[in-house]
């Protein structure tokens, strides 16, 4: 009896991702989150706390007990009570605020205007480090986009320059010096398997998954993805997803099943039902996936399903649903 009870609750997390809380969406045309329910209901719509400019959410992450949500009309993050949503309180960072990504006790929050990456201490709350990007790199234009820290290092990519390829730099996240530099495909995404330890880079305008070591960034895999922009692992998963940006929809949301040492191999794609498939977020075991579509007049959030086992996933659409203006990060908060 207790064993058949214990399946059955293991069954019921499986398919029905009981462990996903709310999935948070920042409208960077409209100034303020979105709290979805697994299910895409709202559950509230917060703005960020009044300053100089007007506000521009931009990506958010959940840092324990709190969603930070990084604020580009003013240099900052903005540090919401995870239960409540009320302001605990704001941090300044660099001019330019992009992604941003949290690991081990440490928030690191690209600023590609001045092009830094400020390095939060998530106990304190101060800035305890800024860190120059490349000055050869910069002095070719690139600059700091995408940010993936783990509990060893950070990295960093860079895109934009004057060079025929864009770049991923890796950094020591105790010295945080620069310890390793790999050239990859035109605009890169980045996603670290804590599983294979490889990094994943999508490459947009190359139309690829590179997938690297995580020590020494050699690249093990070229997979062909077209127009990957987004990316996601779903924790208890091994399906990688990747949104196709440009093609106006049309395979718009793409799963490759992680082989052995992280090789990929294809698995599913479907068109989404609204054009600009943009960043994704997903349940533990990828029951739900909510997928923003971003655009100065976009409103749009697409959510599916990943069916069948973990060898077989296949995508399954559920819902779309509204969002505030210009719907861009995305983020589950448990």
């Amino acid at each position: 009896m207790l064993r058949s009870l214990t399946l059955t609750l293991i069954l019921t997390a499986l398919t029905t991702g009981a462990f996903a809380q709310s999935f948070v969406v920042c409208n960077r045309g409209s100034g303020d989150i979105t709290v979805f329910n697994r299910d895409g209901n709202v559950s509230q719509t917060v703005a960020l706390p009044a300053a100089t400019n007007a506000s521009e959410p931009m990506y958010v992450v959940q840092v324990g007990g709190e969603v930070v949500v990084g604020d580009r009309g003013n240099d900052r993050v903005v540090r919401f009570d995870k239960d409540d949503y009320s302001v605990i309180g704001d941090v300044a960072v660099g001019a330019g605020v992009f992604h941003m990504w949290h690991a081990a006790g440490q928030l690191w929050v690209n600023n590609d205007v001045d092009n830094t990456t400020s390095v939060i201490d998530t106990d304190t709350w101060a800035v305890t480090q800024t860190i120059a990007m490349p000055a050869d790199l910069v002095s070719m234009g690139y600059k700091n986009h995408d940010v993936f820290v783990t509990r060893d290092a950070a990295y960093v990519s860079l895109l934009g320059g004057s060079g025929a390829t864009d770049w991923v730099v890796r950094y020591d996240n105790t010295t945080f010096q620069e310890t390793d530099r790999q050239e990859v495909g035109k605009d890169p995404h980045l996603w670290h398997d804590r599983w294979s330890r490889k990094l994943f880079v999508a490459s947009q305008d190359s139309d690829t998954v590179a997938v690297l070591d995580e020590d020494d960034l050699r690249v093990r895999q070229t997979f062909s993805a077209p127009g990957a922009h987004g990316i996601y692992v779903p924790r208890w998963s091994r399906t990688l997803l990747t949104t196709n940006l440009p093609n106006g929809g049309t395979d718009g949301l793409m799963a490759a099943r992680i082989g052995w040492r992280g090789r990929l191999r294809p698995q599913d794609s479907l068109d989404t039902p609204v054009a600009v498939p943009h960043n994704i977020a997903a349940s533990r075991f990828g029951s739900r996936i909510f997928v923003t579509h971003s655009g100065a007049t976009a409103n749009e959030v697409s959510i599916y399903r990943l069916r069948g086992w973990f060898w077989n996933r296949r995508l399954e659409l559920v819902n779309t649903v509204q969002a505030g203006t210009n719907p861009f990060g995305i983020a589950l908060v448990r």
